[in-house]
């Protein structure tokens, strides 16, 4: 079985600054990202677990998780979307473009990003659903995309389902699922490691942003 290696860190806001700048990381402590982890660790022990084609699907799969505590709440009367954070963070960390909380289905997207990259050929990224945001009335917005020739970076967009009820998203929950695959075959094996952005990998990344 080959192996690919995937290379990672992490981006706050949605700025040409957050790109540019490696040193802005510097000003969160250690713990304060929450690492990605294997989807099938930790997976609790329901008998499709043990299902091959089941694990098969979540071979090369990671989870995303959310870095601090966010509180949401969706008015639909008002069409408005009010938060635990205060003005400065909100606006750092939460995108709503015009219209985006208009309708039936609102959306909003989190400025935490992740910049993947890899030296490998043959590699693709999905970014897809993970159930604990269905409970909560959050669907993230799904996609896919060659990672070898299109180095951009991931944001987490969601559609609210959930209207004029709390949702809260405790540090460490499950946001999304990512996972790695190669569309000439599947004989392979996916690692991932954390690695400072090199200065050709940014640049790519803010072109596509």
């Amino acid at each position: 079985m080959k192996t690919k290696k995937i290379f990672y860190n992490y981006v706050m806001g949605g700025s040409e600054e957050s790109f540019l700048d490696e040193g802005e990381l510097d000003f969160f402590p250690d713990d304060y990202f929450e690492e990605p982890t294997p989807a099938l660790k930790g997976y609790p022990e329901y008998r499709h677990s043990k299902c091959p084609a089941f694990k098969e699907y979540y071979r090369n799969t990671w989870v995303m998780k959310q870095c601090f505590p966010l509180g949401m709440l969706y008015k639909s009367t008002e069409q408005y979307l009010s938060t635990n954070l205060g003005q400065d963070v909100f606006d750092e960390y939460v995108m709503l473009g015009d219209g985006w909380t208009d309708g039936e289905h609102p959306e909003i997207q989190f400025k935490q990003g992740y910049c993947f990259w890899t030296e490998d050929s043959d590699v693709w990224i999905e970014q897809f659903q993970h159930p604990e945001m269905t409970r909560k009335g959050l669907d993230v917005v799904s996609g896919t995309f060659p990672l070898s020739v299109w180095q951009r970076p991931i944001n987490l967009g969601f559609t609210i389902k959930t209207h004029d009820k709390n949702i809260w998203i405790e540090k460490g929950s499950p946001l999304c699922y990512v996972r790695f695959f190669s569309q000439r075959t599947r004989d392979v094996k996916f690692t991932l490691e954390k690695r400072s952005i090199p200065k050709e990998v940014l640049k790519r990344q803010l072109q596509s942003l």
